[in-house]
């Protein structure tokens, strides 16, 4: 030991070869001593100054600290986090484990509920995803994203696979099931209670779809050397589909587009669902045509 204040000092336990080994500061006092780590033959334990304290490692660049690990008293879970200080509540984290709720955070915790929760502090201006769950294999079994649920045989109790929020946590839509209704997915902004000025449509549903047909075409891939590989394995087969580009033209609210972050390339596509209300208008104005014609 050491007679100076706040020199570390050293223990041994046991008897022949040691069984601990404590490193500890020296206090005011001879017999003031606080250990702050614990070396043992099977474990290495980190001790806080106080029974309600936080236990962290931290890492510094010159004298500006940029990471931190250990335990967030406050919040009783691990953390990884970048900045000077545990946080305290729903906010941005690094990484942490919540053990009391069985909880395991990578990126930031929006709700503070989350059980196992990927998600990322999003900068305005750049896009972002949340998590991204894939099989980078090049094999045609190599599928993506399972997502068990329900009860293991079907009734007719609803059961919710996906549930789609916007930024604030209100409910968008659903990827549901039950035996009555089978695999869906639920609009959840269709209410009333959301819409003001109802009232008849303008829209021209027979003159909309004929305005844009189904083609046959052959599927080449998205770049000259996709197009070698299915030629050569046989896939370029013949296919009925829409043309997103004329659909766009005519029906622009079937489409939707976005700039995937890791390419830059812009991606169209278009959903079958935006199409049913022009069905739907077409059926009913065609209803009109025939009941004048019918004696």
């Amino acid at each position: 030991s050491n007679s100076s204040y706040g020199i570390i000092a050293l223990s041994a336990e046991g008897t022949g070869l040691p069984s601990k080994m404590n490193f500890m500061l020296r206090g005011t006092s001879t017999s003031d001593y606080r250990t702050i780590m614990t070396l043992m033959h099977d474990e290495i334990q980190l001790k806080g100054e106080l029974s309600s304290s936080d236990v962290p490692i931290r890492f510094y660049q010159g004298a500006t600290q940029k990471f931190h690990v250990g335990f967030d008293d406050t919040n009783e879970q691990f953390q990884i986090n970048h900045g000077t200080s545990f946080s305290t509540g729903t906010g941005t984290y690094g990484f942490s484990v919540l053990g009391s709720r069985n909880r395991l955070i990578v990126g930031r915790d929006y709700d503070g509920d989350s059980q196992v929760s990927f998600q990322t502090n999003y900068d305005k201006g750049s896009a972002t995803w949340a998590m991204v769950l894939g099989n980078a294999i090049d094999e045609a079994y190599a599928y993506g994203l399972r997502l068990p649920s329900g009860l293991n045989t079907p009734t007719t109790t609803v059961c919710y696979t996906l549930h789609a929020n916007d930024g604030n946590l209100g409910g968008v839509g659903t990827l549901e099931w039950n035996t009555t209704s089978g695999f869906r997915l639920v609009n959840s902004l269709s209410s009333k209670n959301f819409k003001k000025n109802i009232k008849k449509t303008k829209i021209k549903g027979v003159e909309k779809l004929k305005a844009v047909r189904p083609k046959n075409y052959k599927w080449k891939g998205r770049t000259p050397e996709e197009e070698v590989i299915i030629t050569a394995a046989g896939e370029d087969k013949e296919m009925e589909g829409y043309i997103v580009e004329e659909l766009e033209a005519v029906i622009p609210d079937a489409v939707s587009k976005y700039t995937d972050p890791y390419t830059g390339v812009e991606v169209k596509g278009y959903a079958d669902t935006a199409l049913i209300k022009y069905l739907h208008q077409a059926i009913l104005e065609l209803e009109a045509r025939l009941a004048v014609l019918e004696p």
